[in-house]
């Protein structure tokens, strides 16, 4: 949740920063740190949740990373073609970082409400051990 916050924070500062050479600079490099840090967790939420299937998550994975690529560079584009300026794809970008961070916000909360490995006793007859099955 931090990564996501801070790369929104970083894309807004840079449409500020980009107008002063030594800002720009830093804030080029803080972006690129922060953008580093946003997707390792996200592979290692996506691995740890697909145990039984780490190849398939891991490609599904990049490819998702791939498709945010080109959709953020295509609304960046139309941002300027709008006539919003040069530095509009850093805003469009902030609000897509903050779209994702209520995104994992909500998944992150959802996924708390449900118990991983959910149990239920059946019971049995007199004098039987009880067993476990998978709740529903």
């Amino acid at each position: 949740y931090g990564s996501l916050g801070a790369l929104a924070v970083a894309l807004v500062v840079f449409d500020f920063a980009v107008h002063v050479k030594w800002a720009a600079l830093i804030s080029v490099v803080v972006l690129g740190a922060v953008g580093f840090m946003t997707t390792t967790p996200l592979q290692m939420l996506v691995m740890s949740k697909a145990r039984h299937a780490p190849t398939l998550a891991s490609a599904s994975n990049h490819s998702a990373f791939n498709l945010a690529n080109a959709g953020g560079a295509w609304l960046g584009g139309l941002a300027i073609g709008a006539g919003w300026g040069w530095t509009s794809p850093a805003l469009v970008g902030a609000v897509l970082a903050a779209a994702g961070l209520g995104i994992a916000v909500t998944a992150g909360t959802l996924d708390r409400g449900t118990p991983r490995d959910a149990t239920r006793v059946v019971a049995q007859g007199a004098g039987e051990t009880p067993s476990r099955e998978p709740a529903a």
